[in-house]
């Protein structure tokens, strides 16, 4: 057989090409522009790097519009606004300001996105990124690169951030790129994602209403409280929420029946009991340490062995040993000195826990609550008697707080219809 020709060859050539870090592009034309005598800004290389998603060609043509556009350098302010991409900077203040659970700040920076670069899908995709580096700096900080320059601010965000709301976020923002892209207005779109990842955190404290629309809501919530159907009839349909199945765990020692304000309060741990810094008030003392992030999380789920006027040692159950790292005492610390009015050393040991924990006493609280709703509910007479003319049935996991929303699915032969 003849051979191919050359021109046949060439075109049968097939090369594996590996993207590139980040940093290594960001650091490669660093080095071009030093050797050309061109002023450039790391925040600047570091934006171009990323958008060239780990092809170099790609970066140099970038580098070349970016010169261009910045008339001579390669400046921060000029690459953000000719990428349309929002600077790192902000991503971080936004969630700095989401740490903090500061509304009035999160509203403000999304305004001033808006202003500079309105591109709502990327920072959202950028948010997402930074919550992922973020997790893995909690669970494994070893494994956290440096791939966007700033390596520093994702570990000291990762001690600012619960862990369940570090998974939380990402989870809501991953879903809120599907509204995006459905919204008619994206800024409104964004801030809802925003503001459903806080309203959904488990230490979401939800702010008191107005005296005077108590007042005109007297009447409604008196009308409410006869009947949790008759309620979700008579109001607007409500979307479905989605809730896990019920693992409802009964206690001898379970609370007494309460109104819905006092439930509430139990369930946050009310300040009313003693200071005693002893192994069985431990459960009412750690709300009064106001401690956040990971210090929150770690204390929540230690158990107090033994205290004296000088230390406090505590035990942290094995299955949340992931979060705790050697400077954890020393954090909290400070907190137990304000509380106790002196200094005192916290020592802080790994192993079975035997007696309730703060976050163990409120997932009880929660269930027994639930239960309760469940139960309210289920024999309540309108509910009772739906049942019995069309033969319906109650999906228990649509019951929720607050708003009693129940499916009653009809078993008629007519088919099966949603009340």
């Amino acid at each position: 057989p003849q051979k191919l020709p050359i021109t046949v060859l060439s075109r049968c050539l097939q090369f594996n090409l590996k993207n590139l870090a980040p940093s290594l592009i960001a650091e490669f034309v660093a080095d071009i522009l030093v050797k050309e005598n061109v002023p450039s800004e790391s925040d600047a290389l570091w934006q171009i790097a990323m958008a060239a998603s780990g092809s170099m060609r790609d970066a140099l043509t970038l580098t070349d519009q970016a010169i261009s556009y910045c008339e001579g350098s390669v400046l921060t302010a000029g690459v953000t606004e000719m990428l349309g991409v929002p600077p790192q900077h902000q991503i971080t203040r936004l969630l700095e300001a989401m740490a903090s659970r500061d509304v009035s700040l999160i509203v403000e920076l999304v305004q001033l996105i808006g202003e500079q670069t309105p591109d709502y899908q990327h920072t959202l995709d950028a948010l997402l990124s930074m919550l992922h580096r973020i997790a893995l700096a909690q669970i494994a900080p070893d494994t956290v690169d440096n791939s966007v320059g700033d390596l520093e601010k994702v570990v000291e965000l990762a001690s600012q951030l619960t862990a369940e709301d570090v998974q939380l976020y990402y989870q809501i923002g991953t879903k809120g790129r599907e509204d995006l892209k459905l919204a008619v207005e994206m800024r409104s779109a964004f801030e809802m994602v925003l503001l459903r990842m806080l309203v959904f955190s488990p230490n979401y404290t939800a702010p008191k209403p107005a005296i005077a629309a108590v007042k005109s809501s007297d009447s409604e919530a008196n009308e409410k409280k006869k009947s949790p159907l008759a309620s979700a009839l008579q109001t607007n349909p409500a979307s479905e929420v989605q809730v896990p199945p019920r693992d409802i765990t009964h206690h001898a020692g379970s609370v007494p029946e309460q109104d819905q304000e006092s439930q509430h309060e139990a369930v946050a741990y009310s300040a009313e009991g003693n200071d005693q810094m002893t192994p069985s008030n431990w459960v009412n003392v750690y709300p009064k340490l106001q401690l956040t992030g990971i210090s929150a999380n770690i204390m929540a789920n230690c158990e107090l062995v033994s205290a004296t006027d000088d230390a406090i040692e505590f035990l942290l159950g094995e299955a949340h040993s992931a979060v705790f790292n050697d400077d954890a005492p020393a954090k909290v610390e400070p907190a137990f000195e304000k509380f106790l009015g002196k200094k005192v050393a916290i020592r802080i040991s790994i192993g079975t826990t035997r007696s309730e924990t703060p976050a163990a006493r409120k997932i009880r609280i929660n269930q027994e609550l639930q239960a309760k709703r469940v139960s309210d509910f289920e024999n309540d007479s309108m509910v009772l008697e739906l049942q019995k003319k069309f033969g319906g049935k109650v999906v228990v996991e649509s019951i929720v707080e607050n708003n009693v929303v129940s499916r009653v699915e009809s078993a008629a032969e007519s088919g099966h219809g949603q009340v």
